[in-house]
Protein backbone atom coordinates (compact mmCIF):
# COMPACT_ATOMS: atom_id res chain seq x y z
CA UNK A 1 0.00 0.00 0.00
CA UNK A 2 1.03 3.54 -0.96
CA UNK A 3 2.10 5.83 1.98
CA UNK A 4 1.32 10.14 1.62
CA UNK A 5 4.67 10.22 -0.04
CA UNK A 6 3.67 7.22 -2.67
CA UNK A 7 6.64 4.69 -1.68
CA UNK A 8 5.13 1.38 -0.65
CA UNK A 9 4.58 0.64 3.20
CA UNK A 10 6.72 -2.88 4.01
CA UNK A 11 4.12 -3.56 6.82
CA UNK A 12 1.20 -3.23 5.05
CA UNK A 13 2.61 -5.56 2.10
CA UNK A 14 3.66 -7.73 4.49
CA UNK A 15 -0.07 -7.84 6.17
CA UNK A 16 -1.83 -8.27 2.57
CA UNK A 17 0.63 -11.47 1.21
CA UNK A 18 -0.19 -13.30 5.32
CA UNK A 19 -4.16 -12.24 4.68
CA UNK A 20 -3.78 -13.92 1.06
CA UNK A 21 -2.94 -17.25 2.20
CA UNK A 22 -4.62 -17.54 5.26
CA UNK A 23 -8.35 -18.97 3.72
CA UNK A 24 -10.05 -18.35 7.16
CA UNK A 25 -9.52 -14.99 6.97
CA UNK A 26 -11.05 -14.97 3.37
CA UNK A 27 -13.85 -12.36 3.78
CA UNK A 28 -12.16 -10.31 5.12
CA UNK A 29 -9.13 -10.72 2.78
CA UNK A 30 -11.08 -10.24 -0.26
CA UNK A 31 -12.97 -6.50 1.31
CA UNK A 32 -8.97 -5.50 2.17
CA UNK A 33 -7.39 -6.34 -1.28
CA UNK A 34 -10.26 -4.60 -3.08
CA UNK A 35 -9.07 -3.20 -6.07
CA UNK A 36 -4.87 -4.05 -4.80
CA UNK A 37 -3.01 -3.80 -8.20
CA UNK A 38 0.25 -5.46 -9.06
CA UNK A 39 2.07 -2.21 -9.22
CA UNK A 40 1.10 -2.35 -5.29
CA UNK A 41 3.58 -4.74 -4.39
CA UNK A 42 1.87 -8.37 -5.28
CA UNK A 43 3.45 -11.08 -7.70
CA UNK A 44 1.81 -12.28 -10.82
CA UNK A 45 1.18 -15.59 -8.98
CA UNK A 46 -0.60 -13.88 -5.86
CA UNK A 47 -2.91 -11.63 -8.09
CA UNK A 48 -3.85 -14.97 -10.13
CA UNK A 49 -4.39 -16.70 -6.90
CA UNK A 50 -6.30 -13.73 -5.43
CA UNK A 51 -8.53 -14.04 -8.86
CA UNK A 52 -8.82 -17.73 -8.08
CA UNK A 53 -10.22 -17.34 -4.84
CA UNK A 54 -12.50 -14.35 -5.33
CA UNK A 55 -14.33 -16.39 -7.61
CA UNK A 56 -14.30 -19.59 -5.76
CA UNK A 57 -15.84 -17.62 -2.59
CA UNK A 58 -18.77 -15.60 -5.05
CA UNK A 59 -19.39 -19.27 -6.06
CA UNK A 60 -19.73 -20.55 -2.47
CA UNK A 61 -21.82 -17.21 -1.95
CA UNK A 62 -24.29 -17.99 -4.75
CA UNK A 63 -25.56 -21.38 -4.00
CA UNK A 64 -25.43 -20.31 0.12
CA UNK A 65 -29.39 -19.02 0.29
CA UNK A 66 -29.94 -16.70 3.01
CA UNK A 67 -32.83 -18.20 5.14
CA UNK A 68 -35.29 -16.38 7.32
CA UNK A 69 -37.10 -16.51 10.15
CA UNK A 70 -39.50 -17.88 12.50
CA UNK A 71 -41.91 -16.10 15.04
CA UNK A 72 -44.52 -17.30 17.15
CA UNK A 73 -46.76 -15.01 18.94
CA UNK A 74 -49.30 -16.82 21.55
CA UNK A 75 -51.23 -16.60 24.50
CA UNK A 76 -54.63 -17.07 25.60
CA UNK A 77 -57.79 -15.27 23.96
CA UNK A 78 -57.79 -11.50 24.58
CA UNK A 79 -54.44 -10.91 25.05
CA UNK A 80 -53.48 -9.08 22.21
CA UNK A 81 -52.14 -11.90 19.93
CA UNK A 82 -53.94 -10.24 16.83
CA UNK A 83 -52.91 -6.90 17.37
CA UNK A 84 -49.44 -7.48 17.42
CA UNK A 85 -49.73 -9.26 14.57
CA UNK A 86 -51.32 -6.67 12.42
CA UNK A 87 -48.60 -4.45 14.15
CA UNK A 88 -45.96 -6.17 12.63
CA UNK A 89 -47.23 -6.10 9.24
CA UNK A 90 -48.29 -2.40 9.34
CA UNK A 91 -44.25 -1.91 10.11
CA UNK A 92 -43.14 -4.38 7.39
CA UNK A 93 -45.15 -2.42 5.10
CA UNK A 94 -44.32 1.23 5.81
CA UNK A 95 -40.53 -0.71 5.11
CA UNK A 96 -41.46 -1.19 1.82
CA UNK A 97 -41.93 -5.01 2.39
CA UNK A 98 -43.70 -7.08 0.07
CA UNK A 99 -46.46 -9.12 2.78
CA UNK A 100 -48.81 -12.02 2.74
CA UNK A 101 -51.33 -11.91 5.29
CA UNK A 102 -53.59 -15.08 5.81
CA UNK A 103 -56.03 -16.28 8.33
CA UNK A 104 -57.91 -19.15 9.23
CA UNK A 105 -61.10 -19.61 7.70
CA UNK A 106 -63.05 -20.79 10.18
CA UNK A 107 -62.38 -18.05 12.20
CA UNK A 108 -65.86 -16.14 10.88
CA UNK A 109 -66.52 -13.93 14.35
CA UNK A 110 -65.70 -10.65 12.95
CA UNK A 111 -65.56 -11.01 8.84
CA UNK A 112 -64.97 -13.53 6.34
CA UNK A 113 -61.55 -12.01 5.16
CA UNK A 114 -59.89 -9.48 7.45
CA UNK A 115 -57.63 -10.26 10.06
CA UNK A 116 -59.61 -8.36 13.29
CA UNK A 117 -58.64 -8.07 16.48
CA UNK A 118 -61.26 -8.34 20.01
CA UNK A 119 -60.99 -4.42 20.12
CA UNK A 120 -61.58 -3.82 16.79
CA UNK A 121 -58.31 -3.40 15.07
CA UNK A 122 -58.45 -4.62 11.57
CA UNK A 123 -56.47 -5.68 7.89
CA UNK A 124 -57.40 -7.25 5.10
CA UNK A 125 -56.02 -10.79 4.80
CA UNK A 126 -57.16 -13.93 2.83
CA UNK A 127 -58.85 -16.55 4.28
CA UNK A 128 -57.26 -20.14 3.94
CA UNK A 129 -58.81 -23.97 5.38
CA UNK A 130 -55.27 -25.57 4.98
CA UNK A 131 -51.69 -25.66 5.17
CA UNK A 132 -51.16 -26.32 1.86
CA UNK A 133 -53.35 -24.02 0.05
CA UNK A 134 -50.56 -21.45 1.64
CA UNK A 135 -47.55 -22.63 -0.08
CA UNK A 136 -49.81 -22.29 -3.64
CA UNK A 137 -51.17 -18.44 -3.04
CA UNK A 138 -47.00 -17.46 -2.18
CA UNK A 139 -46.11 -19.24 -5.42
CA UNK A 140 -48.88 -17.24 -7.08
CA UNK A 141 -48.24 -14.03 -5.81
CA UNK A 142 -47.14 -11.16 -8.52
CA UNK A 143 -44.05 -10.44 -6.00
CA UNK A 144 -42.45 -12.65 -3.72
CA UNK A 145 -43.21 -11.64 -0.13
CA UNK A 146 -40.64 -11.06 2.57
CA UNK A 147 -43.31 -11.48 5.15
CA UNK A 148 -45.72 -14.14 5.15
CA UNK A 149 -48.25 -13.77 8.46
CA UNK A 150 -50.53 -15.87 9.72
CA UNK A 151 -53.21 -15.35 11.84
CA UNK A 152 -55.04 -18.42 13.77
CA UNK A 153 -52.42 -20.98 13.78
CA UNK A 154 -53.94 -23.34 15.98
CA UNK A 155 -57.20 -23.76 13.35
CA UNK A 156 -54.61 -25.69 10.83
CA UNK A 157 -53.48 -28.78 10.32
CA UNK A 158 -50.57 -30.21 11.52
CA UNK A 159 -49.25 -29.40 8.35
CA UNK A 160 -48.61 -25.87 9.46
CA UNK A 161 -45.22 -26.45 10.75
CA UNK A 162 -43.48 -27.58 7.57
CA UNK A 163 -45.09 -25.10 5.47
CA UNK A 164 -43.13 -22.35 7.76
CA UNK A 165 -40.10 -24.39 7.71
CA UNK A 166 -40.40 -24.46 3.60
CA UNK A 167 -41.28 -20.43 3.99
CA UNK A 168 -38.17 -19.94 6.29
CA UNK A 169 -35.84 -21.91 4.03
CA UNK A 170 -36.78 -19.72 1.14
CA UNK A 171 -35.64 -16.34 2.99
CA UNK A 172 -38.82 -15.74 4.34
CA UNK A 173 -40.28 -14.17 7.64
CA UNK A 174 -42.93 -15.81 9.35
CA UNK A 175 -45.19 -14.73 11.83
CA UNK A 176 -47.39 -17.23 12.95
CA UNK A 177 -50.02 -15.86 15.90
CA UNK A 178 -52.13 -18.12 17.76
CA UNK A 179 -53.31 -20.20 20.95
CA UNK A 180 -50.81 -22.06 22.52
CA UNK A 181 -53.89 -23.90 24.34
CA UNK A 182 -56.82 -25.06 24.15
CA UNK A 183 -60.23 -24.61 27.00
CA UNK A 184 -58.47 -27.38 28.55
CA UNK A 185 -55.28 -26.37 28.94
CA UNK A 186 -53.85 -28.98 26.77
CA UNK A 187 -51.42 -27.87 23.95
CA UNK A 188 -53.70 -26.60 20.87
CA UNK A 189 -53.02 -28.12 16.87
CA UNK A 190 -50.08 -27.62 15.22
CA UNK A 191 -48.75 -24.55 17.75
CA UNK A 192 -46.61 -26.53 20.08
CA UNK A 193 -44.59 -28.12 16.92
CA UNK A 194 -44.06 -24.47 15.63
CA UNK A 195 -43.45 -22.99 19.32
CA UNK A 196 -40.46 -25.86 19.08
CA UNK A 197 -38.80 -24.42 15.75
CA UNK A 198 -39.66 -20.78 16.13
CA UNK A 199 -36.82 -18.84 16.40
CA UNK A 200 -38.59 -16.38 18.80
CA UNK A 201 -41.80 -16.51 20.32
CA UNK A 202 -43.39 -13.74 22.07
CA UNK A 203 -45.51 -15.19 24.72
CA UNK A 204 -48.46 -12.83 25.47
CA UNK A 205 -50.60 -12.62 29.13
CA UNK A 206 -54.10 -11.03 29.86
CA UNK A 207 -56.21 -9.77 32.82
CA UNK A 208 -57.60 -12.75 34.59
CA UNK A 209 -61.60 -11.90 33.75
CA UNK A 210 -62.07 -13.67 37.72
CA UNK A 211 -59.40 -12.60 39.98
CA UNK A 212 -58.55 -9.35 38.13
CA UNK A 213 -55.24 -9.48 39.10
CA UNK A 214 -53.11 -6.72 37.80
CA UNK A 215 -50.07 -8.52 37.00
CA UNK A 216 -51.41 -9.43 34.04
CA UNK A 217 -51.07 -13.75 35.13
CA UNK A 218 -53.67 -14.67 32.52
CA UNK A 219 -52.38 -17.72 30.24
CA UNK A 220 -55.24 -19.68 29.63
CA UNK A 221 -58.72 -19.54 27.71
CA UNK A 222 -61.47 -20.42 30.24
CA UNK A 223 -64.87 -21.55 27.76
CA UNK A 224 -68.13 -20.80 29.35
CA UNK A 225 -71.72 -22.39 28.44
CA UNK A 226 -74.50 -20.14 29.77
CA UNK A 227 -71.59 -18.94 31.75
CA UNK A 228 -71.05 -22.21 33.46
CA UNK A 229 -67.28 -23.48 32.51
CA UNK A 230 -67.20 -26.01 29.95
CA UNK A 231 -66.85 -29.61 31.23
CA UNK A 232 -63.55 -31.32 29.80
CA UNK A 233 -65.27 -33.93 26.90
CA UNK A 234 -66.43 -30.55 24.92
CA UNK A 235 -65.78 -30.23 21.22
CA UNK A 236 -61.88 -28.50 21.14
CA UNK A 237 -62.80 -26.25 18.71
CA UNK A 238 -65.82 -23.76 19.16
CA UNK A 239 -65.27 -20.76 17.60
CA UNK A 240 -66.49 -17.38 19.41
CA UNK A 241 -65.54 -14.47 21.17
CA UNK A 242 -66.43 -13.05 24.65
CA UNK A 243 -70.28 -14.67 24.76
CA UNK A 244 -68.02 -18.33 24.73
CA UNK A 245 -64.51 -17.53 26.38
CA UNK A 246 -62.69 -15.19 29.12
CA UNK A 247 -59.25 -15.26 29.88
CA UNK A 248 -57.98 -16.63 33.37
CA UNK A 249 -55.28 -17.46 35.39
CA UNK A 250 -53.94 -20.96 36.37
CA UNK A 251 -55.24 -20.39 39.89
CA UNK A 252 -58.89 -20.10 37.99
CA UNK A 253 -59.09 -21.41 35.37
CA UNK A 254 -61.57 -24.80 35.36
CA UNK A 255 -62.01 -27.14 33.51
CA UNK A 256 -65.09 -30.00 35.18
CA UNK A 257 -63.98 -33.65 33.99
CA UNK A 258 -60.59 -33.34 33.73
CA UNK A 259 -58.38 -36.45 34.61
CA UNK A 260 -56.74 -36.29 37.73
CA UNK A 261 -53.34 -35.40 36.95
CA UNK A 262 -51.94 -37.20 40.54
CA UNK A 263 -54.05 -40.17 39.42
CA UNK A 264 -52.25 -40.31 36.54
CA UNK A 265 -48.94 -40.27 38.52
CA UNK A 266 -49.62 -42.91 40.84
CA UNK A 267 -50.47 -44.84 37.78
CA UNK A 268 -46.96 -44.64 36.12
CA UNK A 269 -46.01 -45.10 39.37
CA UNK A 270 -47.62 -48.62 39.87
CA UNK A 271 -49.35 -47.69 43.12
Amino acid sequence: MNGADGRTRTGDLTLTKRLLYQLSYIGTWLGHCNGLALDNGLTAGGFRTKQRLRAQFSEVETQVQTKGTLTVICGPMFSGKSRELIRTVHIAEIAGQPVTLLKAGIDLRYSVDDVASHDGLTMKARAVNTAREIIAIVQSAPVTPTVVAIDEGQFFDQGLAAVCIWLRDKGMRVVVAGLDRNFRGEPFGPMPELLAIADDVIKLRAVCMRCKDPRVTATLPQRLIDGRPAPYDSPEILVGGLDSYEARCLNCHEVPGRPDPGQLIQGMLGH
